[in-house]
């Protein structure tokens, strides 16, 4: 078992080394961001209920932590966010997954982080949305929520998840299914090239078959990915809901009237009816704001600690995926809609680079104000007016950068 003091060891041992000093330095980053990572505490999220209070909900995974443990155990709400979305916090040292409340679907951990950029995005009812890079899926999971408690009333809303990692989206489908989330399909796609339209609605209340979908249709290996995914991506799985798309099984999508391709946007009225209402893209990093990460690599050695964190050649090429993230991401949203661009690097040119390059190359997007109903939130303007960041001195949670940016109408 891992002596208590081991970690303070490992960040001491990363801080000492003159390469991660020169990369902190280059990055304006402090090392006090990276000896308060250790303290950060475990998050977790109550499932809402009907018959259940989140107080109620942790009361119970507290005494199921305290039977296992022997020990009294601390489990805090989170200051700064409304009681009614179920954020608590507690030690690292106490794992939740074997409590019945966790294998039941009652609560589940999420990075504080994540729970961020979905603040952030603000999703409302009867909107689509649209999550770029989504597994392994607890955003998803919390988007679904979020509607319908920030509205204190079951709500709609319509998503759509896309990840290029099928073993990443085989755990999202995983959490979606175990955690009960309604009118979600994912699709094995290149969130880069990704160009398919929202799903079209049904009335309210009309029911709808689960479905799902085997990847090929010619019986090959499922888990092994086609040398190359089409722009329109795979269906991959729907949930129970309102959508109107249904796929026989093992049937590969095309370009069809259905499913078509958004080379340029219908326009009806109005409304752009392809387009999305919100967009997330929580895009691929260095994840460099996570002391966990840093000191996993770290455990391969120096020379796989700098191919993987500090090497510039890599960390180009990483800018330049996020910045065709966000590019794409941005053509898919409807004038007046809001797009969250978010990462858990620490690093400038992750962050205020990509954010800086987007506006320089789409005249109508502009930077927002990041938490929109949610003035309490602890964090430090960025390098951009308006942009967020969240660290373990400021907020107490691991790393996080967001840019909340909106499609003006020109």
């Amino acid at each position: 078992m891992q002596k208590a003091d081991e970690p303070h060891l490992n960040v001491s041992q990363l801080l000492s080394h003159d390469d991660f000093k020169k990369f902190c330095e280059k990055n304006d980053i402090s090392p006090l961001i990276y000896e308060k990572s250790v303290e950060i505490p475990r998050f977790v999220r109550t499932i809402p209920s009907t018959t259940e209070t989140p107080t109620q909900v942790i009361g119970i995974v507290k005494k199921e932590l305290e039977d296992r443990y022997k020990q009294d155990i601390s489990i805090d709400s989170v200051s700064w966010i409304p009681e009614k979305f179920g954020f608590f916090q507690l030690s690292q040292d106490f794992n939740i997954s074997q409590c019945e409340s966790y294998k039941n679907g009652k609560i589940y951990g999420i990075d504080i982080s994540s729970a961020m950029a979905v603040f952030s995005l603000n999703p409302k009812p009867n909107e689509h949305v649209l999550d770029l890079c989504c597994a392994p899926g607890a955003k998803l999971c919390f988007i679904q929520d979020y509607v319908t408690l920030d509205n204190n009333k079951a709500q709609s809303v319509s998503l759509t998840g896309t990840d290029i990692n099928l073993s990443r989206l085989h755990t999202c489908k995983t959490l979606l299914k175990k955690y009960k989330t309604l009118n979600t399909r994912l699709l094995l796609a290149d969130g880069t090239k990704y160009n398919c339209s929202v799903p079209p609605l049904r009335k309210e209340g009309r029911k709808i078959k689960k479905f799902l979908s085997r990847l090929y249709a010619d019986g090959s290996d499922k888990n092994v990915l086609p040398d190359e995914i089409p722009d329109s991506g795979f269906v991959f799985y729907e949930s129970p809901g309102v959508f109107t798309e249904m796929f026989r099984e093992e049937q590969r999508i095309e370009n069809t009237n259905k499913r078509r391709k958004i080379e340029t946007p219908v326009v009806v009225g109005n409304s752009y009816p392809q387009l999305y209402d919100k967009v997330l893209v929580d895009a691929e990093c260095s994840t460099d704001g996570s002391i966990k990460h840093l000191l996993k690599v770290l455990q391969g050695g120096w020379e796989v600690f700098n191919d993987r964190i500090l090497d510039q050649t890599r960390m180009n090429t990483i800018t330049d995926l996020q910045k065709r993230l966000i590019s794409n991401g941005f053509s898919l949203l409807k004038p007046d809609g809001v797009m969250v661009y978010s990462t858990c690097s620490l690093t400038r040119d992750q962050n205020e680079g990509v954010v800086e390059w987007l506006l320089s190359n789409y005249k109508e997007a502009v930077v927002v104000e990041p938490f929109e109903d949610l003035k309490q939130v602890p964090y430090r303007e960025g390098k951009i007016k308006n942009t967020a960041r969240l660290d373990p001195i400021v907020s107490n949670t691991s790393g996080l950068f967001i840019a909340r940016i909106k499609r003006q109408i020109l």
